[in-house]
């Protein structure tokens, strides 16, 4: 071997030395020396080069892919099973998702011992998931259950397709899996236990029940601190978050977004990491703060796209859009809510697709295309429906409302406002909440119904001061100083507008300052 190699360095000058090794100049110039080897050597090279890489550090994650393919090739394949198994954990921590399933796939066909096999579909069901093909996610979560013999690896699989069926906004048949798996865990703390409650948990948020959420949380904060688990005490965190959120409640939320962030980054969860820095930037966005809410998205986005997060992605794509749209850069919001909506819709996720497409709504609205925006605010309103979204549905009552009300249905639009009122104080949200108020307060104005009209916008104000929502106080403010303004009342209106001009100055949204503006020069001409 070693002549042959000689003689293609000094006769043919086809290949290179260096040092120790020898380069080809063309592939195609090693895969004809390659075949000229008789199978018995190629087997016998290739299983001394496996030892020598396991002599030289070949237990590394970085290095098992190799050492398992030289001993694939040596035909010794049962050396090359924990090598593969290393390489597709390795693999799937770095988020290399395409060469994690790989590994996963080729350990699969080499193990015969049951519980290897249903550790090898778990961490290839998680990176299915992770990356949106929740068809093939079902199908080895389904292969995980013929083979489970225990009941916390019963629990396990449950609380995946739970998991899928949420991300699916099959949210019934998510709690009926999540409490089959809180069953199989039985009452002791354990992590199987803590991921069921956890999927319960993400059940009560999605339908806008922040403070049952926050209470389930609570629990399965104990549990993973109890069993010492620095993951699911970072995911916790986040989740108590998104429940005070959800409540109205952002320096509490920001004060648990804060704290899951260092957790994450010591253990190296980027894709909780990205969800925590997505967080932020919402409570940013509230706060009217849209510079450092795109900071903190576009991170996110950032280290999403990197894991191969598509789902998550595309929804952090659609807060982005949201803000643009917000700055009147419509075209641009526009673009990228059509192409991340068609992701969502593609991988099957009606949760964000709801946002996305009522953030589309809103978008058209404002461009003068109601009827674009009736069907996607409509479209919307059926997705929630599906789910359950209490605060979602609101919103786009709300929505539905603005539209009646331009094309001047003041009586249809105040029935839309009332519904989403109701449904607010049914959730405890007070974001949206007070939403429902302002858009009440607008359609009462309309009315001619001031009295209602100045109490509906005066107690929206008075939520919007209390959790920090300055762009929502900024919006009140505007309608409070056209109601003023209606009123005769011109130094309270020109105070209102005034500080209505000052949030959207400091948010850069354009078209609300423009309006803003105009109401202002108008008052004091008054």
């Amino acid at each position: 071997m070693l002549s042959a190699l000689r003689s293609l360095e000094e006769e043919h000058r086809l290949i290179r030395r260096r040092a120790e090794l020898y380069r080809f100049d063309h592939v195609k110039i090693k895969e004809v020396a390659y075949a000229e080897l008789p199978e018995g050597l190629r087997r016998e090279y290739h299983g001394a080069v496996a030892r020598a890489m396991e002599t030289l550090g070949g237990g590394s994650a970085a290095r098992a892919g190799d050492v398992a393919f030289h001993w694939l090739r040596s035909g010794e394949k049962g050396k090359a099973l924990p090598h593969l198994l290393r390489a597709a954990e390795g693999a799937k921590k770095q988020y290399a998702n395409a060469e994690a399933v790989r590994f996963y796939y080729e350990a699969l066909a080499l193990s015969e011992d049951a519980k290897t096999r249903n550790e090898i579909l778990e961490g290839l069901a998680a990176v299915h998931v992770l990356v949106g093909d929740f068809a093939r996610a079902i199908e080895t979560n389904e292969r995980r259950l013929e083979s489970a013999t225990t009941s916390d690896e019963k629990a396990r699989v449950h609380t995946s397709l739970g998991k899928i069926r949420w991300l699916q906004g099959e949210v019934s048949e998510a709690i009926r899996l999540y409490n089959v798996a809180l069953d199989l865990a039985g009452t002791q703390a354990s992590k199987e236990a803590a991921m069921a409650l956890a999927g319960l948990g993400h059940a009560h948020l999605v339908r806008s029940e922040y403070r049952e959420a926050r209470e389930v949380f609570t629990k399965v904060l104990d549990i993973h601190e109890t069993i010492g688990d620095d993951a699911g005490v970072a995911g916790t965190l986040n989740n108590i978050g998104n429940a005070y959120m959800g409540l109205g409640d952002y320096d509490r939320a920001l004060e648990y977004y804060s704290r899951c962030v260092p957790v994450s980054e010591r253990i190296g969860h980027l894709e909780f990491l990205a969800n925590h820095l997505n967080n932020i930037g919402v409570i940013h966005y509230y706060k009217g703060d849209f510079a450092k809410a795109l900071e903190y998205y576009g991170m996110s986005r950032a280290m999403k796209d990197r894991i191969g997060n598509r789902l998550g992605a595309a929804s952090t794509a659609g807060n982005m859009a949201q803000i643009y749209a917000d700055q009147g850069e419509v075209e641009k919001a526009m673009e990228i809510l059509r192409r991340n909506l068609s992701t969502l819709e593609r991988l099957g996720d009606p949760f964000s697709a709801a946002g996305l497409l009522h953030h589309m709504g809103t978008a058209c609205h404002g461009m003068g295309d109601d009827e674009n925006a009736l069907r996607h605010i409509t479209r919307s309103l059926e997705l929630r429906e599906g789910i359950g979204d209490l605060d979602g549905i609101a919103e786009c009552l709300c929505g539905l409302a603005d539209l009646e009300l331009s094309r001047g249905n003041v009586t249809r639009a105040a029935e839309l406002g009332d519904r989403a009122s109701s449904l607010t104080l049914q959730s405890g949200g007070l974001r949206s909440h007070q939403v429902a108020l302002r858009t009440l307060g607008v359609v009462h104005r309309a009315m001619g119904h001031m009295r209602e009209a100045e109490k509906d916008l005066q107690e929206g104000l008075q939520i919007c001061r209390e959790i920090g929502d300055r762009f929502s106080e900024g919006w009140v403010r505007y309608e409070l100083g056209l109601l003023y303004a209606a009123k005769g009342d011109s130094a309270q209106a020109q105070a209102h507008l005034e500080a209505a001009v000052e949030v959207f100055e400091r948010a850069r949204a354009k078209p609300f300052l423009e309006r803003a503006r105009k109401a202002l020069v108008a008052a004091e001409s008054a």
